[in-house]
């Protein structure tokens, strides 16, 4: 009968759609990072774009994106500067002490410290993994977003654990097919990466967020006071009411 059933149509025009903006996200995405100083600012970005995709918050990708990076660049670039730093701190250590420990040079000591240079290093990278979708998502001082992207890494670690063998699974990507790659996530491949961490990202700010219609979207949009994790948890939305704003006009 008419009316019933599953409009397919719709499905497919939603599904196109959906499509046009992972390809859109993630062209903005890689071209926002080339001077690899700016792929905080750019991932921020894109973490925002696609998490107000996921909400079905559709729009204009462009749009969305380039409001975040503007917005965001400072902070997010300080915090991309920091962990830069940290990777090439602990790598490098990694790197002696793995040298040392199979060389037999290092004495006693290269095994634990070995050890120790891991465990900072994987600890970064899961800090990492929630630190700009966290900037995405909410404001807060640069002190404040790692801390609780550490804290949310160590919360929700299947998430962390999921997302970083997705990482490494693109990565070894790069390594055998590198053309392929290159393709492929330049054109669409980090745009869908995007929206499915966007989602899980989501999932796992609930522990931040208030209920749904608890706070008028003018209180949240002035809310300058820090998110803190446990019982003191308090929703600090980015200022997503001027989104609409600006599209309208």
């Amino acid at each position: 009968m008419a009316g019933e059933g599953i409009n397919y149509d719709n499905l497919i025009v939603r599904g196109l759609n959906r499509i046009g903006d992972a390809m859109i996200l993630s062209l903005l995405t890689v071209l926002f990072s080339i001077p690899i100083i700016t792929a905080g600012a750019s991932l921020t970005a894109g973490y925002y774009t696609a998490m107000h995709g996921v909400a079905k918050d559709d729009g204009y990708v462009w749009k969305k994106f380039i409001k975040s990076f503007k917005q965001n660049f400072k902070q997010s670039t300080i915090m991309w500067l920091i962990f830069m730093l940290l990777f090439i701190v602990f790598g490098v250590d990694v790197w002696y002490w793995q040298t040392m420990y199979e060389n037999k040079t290092g004495g006693f000591m290269a095994q634990p410290l070995l050890v120790v240079s891991v465990v900072l290093f994987a600890l970064t990278v899961m800090t990492f993994i929630f630190a700009f979708p966290l900037q995405a998502k909410f404001d807060n001082t640069v002190k404040v977003q790692i801390k609780n992207a550490f804290l949310l890494s160590i919360r929700y670690v299947p998430t962390t654990i999921g997302i970083v063998f997705t990482m490494t699974a693109v990565a070894l990507i790069f390594k055998f097919q590198p053309l392929l790659a290159i393709v492929f996530f330049v054109l669409i491949g980090f745009g869908i990466l995007l929206y499915f961490f966007a989602f899980l990202m989501l999932r796992c700010f609930q522990v931040f967020l208030q209920p749904e219609g608890t706070v008028q979207a003018e209180e949240v949009a002035e809310t300058k006071e820090p998110v803190q994790t446990g019982e003191k948890a308090k929703s600090v939305v980015k200022k997503e009411i001027e989104d609409e704003k600006t599209e309208d006009e």
